[in-house]
């Protein structure tokens, strides 16, 4: 479409406007399913009353977070890998402005991106469930951090070490360091 403009129209902005339109028209479709649904689908009767949990307070419930274990480790986790992400996404994302400075390209590629990030993701959500069966949680909890720190190893040290003969040699099909940073930033988001 954007090929096919006159001269002096930006196509960035076209493109932008198009792809703005779609998730505004997405946005409503889904508004109005929502309020089908909640308005003609009827819901099943429940039998099954709901145990009465004691209410906590703000301190209490604080204090009940703290003293467990299991959710001490889950929200270190979950910070760590927060933590550990932005870091590594900061630098990534300025070593593709590097690569794509073009808007249209930038777009193209984040495009590809997301596509193959929602393809590794629908093969991890059906492989999950055997890990999950044969190795327990405690193993499947530890994929990700494992795979950021092997692959945000790699990341890191192309970026500081590009100029030595080791690290330009193992990477032969292109001499860009942007390249080469943003492929192996890329199989980690995965």
């Amino acid at each position: 479409m954007r090929k096919s403009l006159g001269p002096g129209v930006d196509g960035w902005a076209i493109s932008l406007k198009a792809m703005m339109s779609i998730v505004v028209a997405m946005g409503f479709a889904i508004c109005f399913l929502y309020w089908w649904t909640n308005n003609y689908v009827p819901l099943p009767e429940r039998s099954i009353k709901k145990k009465k949990k004691p209410k906590m307070g703000t301190m209490e419930s604080l204090k009940f977070l703290v003293s467990s274990k299991y959710i001490r480790d889950l929200a270190t986790l979950v910070v760590a890998h927060g933590i550990s992400i932005n870091l590594v996404e900061v630098t990534w994302k300025s070593k593709l402005k590097a690569q794509f400075p073009s808007p249209n390209e930038y777009s193209s590629f984040m495009g590809d991106f997301s596509t193959a990030t929602g393809i590794a993701t629908f093969i991890m959500m059906l492989l999950s469930q055997y890990i999950f069966d044969k190795y327990g949680w405690g193993v499947a909890a530890k994929i990700t951090p494992t795979v950021l720190l092997l692959t945000g190893v790699g990341f890191f040290s192309l970026i500081l070490f590009w100029r030595s003969n080791c690290t330009r040699s193992c990477i032969n099909w292109n001499d860009s360091t942007a390249s080469s940073c943003i492929c192996w930033c890329h199989a980690e988001h995965f």
